[in-house]
């Protein structure tokens, strides 16, 4: 509101609202205009009129001082992608033609309100917590897990990337659809799991069911050396106990819990895998179909296999194409694992991380009720 400050807007003003005529006719008044509309721009209370003359445009559907201030370049909607909807409070800066500052002010921002077509971390958050279906229509990062609820269905459109470096989505609750999209590191960083299927905590007694996961590309997406890191884990187990017969764990579950039911993985891409491609533990009903998994590779023993079930009862893994896997192809491990056809399945070049001991085209170990049939190894 000083007088340096009033002649620095007034000399913005000039730069910048040219159709603005008062202020050049009237000296005076557009010295007073200038002062009362920074102070209006500093608490936040212009006008969609004032607005309105100073830019020679009746605003859109946003509000004032949002559309003022986005117009004008000071903030990026980039910038505004992870802001919550609601007024946030921000600093401008002012700028004249020659990218000079002219004037500053601590204002309010108003944020759009959540829509269910997104393209930021923020904007899917707010999202969820809304809409049941929430579409992904731009790419962006994903710096922190993103928690699916129940009954909610996550569709990418025109295939947009996720980049993450860490876990990208965790789904603890029923009825969820994930399709779409690409998921991929974000830089040098390793992601962590592209998708995990989990138990609301380990020692629950509920368990999700009814989860389809199809039509994304991981890309490079897994933890190297980490088991359990995978671009798809489904953990259904309560505790993991020593294995009198190997240096493994054994995933049970507590006497009277559910184990998760009905998953399907289908239609799924992996490339670049540096891990297991698909690690399913502890899961009664799972369907494993019409994948693409090349080049899974490990630096850690045992790691690096294309499809692992452990424990799993009536699952299916079906018409999957594998090529340039690190260990074994499609793995069934586990006492309690029941009731599994692996077929039709083309499995090409397997075994390829050396000195990791045994490996195959479709390995079984300690399983019963195990079908293979119609596989091209």
């Amino acid at each position: 509101g000083d007088e340096d400050t009033a002649r620095r807007w007034k000399q913005f003003d000039e730069e910048d609202f040219e159709a603005y005529d008062k202020f050049k006719e009237q000296h005076d008044k557009r010295k007073a205009d200038a002062r009362r509309l920074l102070d209006r721009l500093r608490d936040g209370t212009i006008t969609p009129e004032e607005l309105s003359k100073l830019r020679g445009h009746i605003p859109g559907k946003s509000p004032a001082l949002d559309e003022y201030i986005r117009r004008k370049g000071w903030i990026n909607d980039s910038d505004l992608k992870d802001l919550v909807p609601g007024e946030h409070n921000v600093l401008v800066t002012a700028v004249n033609s020659n990218n000079q500052p002219v004037a500053t002010a601590s204002s309010k921002f108003a944020v759009d309100e959540t829509t269910n077509e997104v393209s930021s971390q923020g904007q899917l958050v707010a999202a969820l917590q809304k809409f049941s279906t929430v579409k992904i229509v731009g790419n962006f990062d994903v710096t922190q897990t993103i928690q699916v609820p129940s009954d909610a269905r996550i569709i990418g459109v025109n295939n947009p990337v996720i980049r993450t470096n860490t876990t990208a989505f965790s789904v603890k609750e029923s009825n969820v659809e994930l399709a779409g999209f690409t998921i991929t590191k974000l830089g040098s960083t390793p992601t962590g799991v592209g998708v995990l299927v989990d138990r609301p905590k380990r020692s629950s007694t509920t368990a999700p069911s009814n989860i389809n996961i199809h039509d994304i590309v991981f890309l490079e997406v897994g933890t190297p050396g980490l088991a359990g890191y995978s671009p798809i884990v489904v953990k259904g187990y309560n505790k993991l106990l020593p294995d009198p017969d190997s240096d493994s764990k054994i995933a049970t579950l507590n006497k009277g819990s559910d184990p998760i039911k009905n998953i399907k993985i289908e239609f799924n891409r992996f490339v670049n895998i540096p891990n297991n491609a698909i690690d399913v533990s502890v899961v009664n009903g799972i369907d494993v179909a019409d994948n693409n998994i090349f080049n899974t590779n490990s630096s850690a023993r045992s790691l690096g296999n294309g499809i692992i079930f452990n424990n799993v009862t009536d699952g299916s893994v079906y018409q999957n194409s594998l090529n340039t896997v690190g260990r074994s192809g499609v793995v069934i491990s586990g006492k309690q694992s029941s009731s599994i056809d692996v077929t039709n399945n083309i499995i090409n070049n397997f075994g390829i991380n050396k000195g990791d001991g045994f490996n195959a085209g479709v390995e079984i170990t300690g399983s019963s009720g195990v079908k293979v049939s119609g596989n091209t190894i």
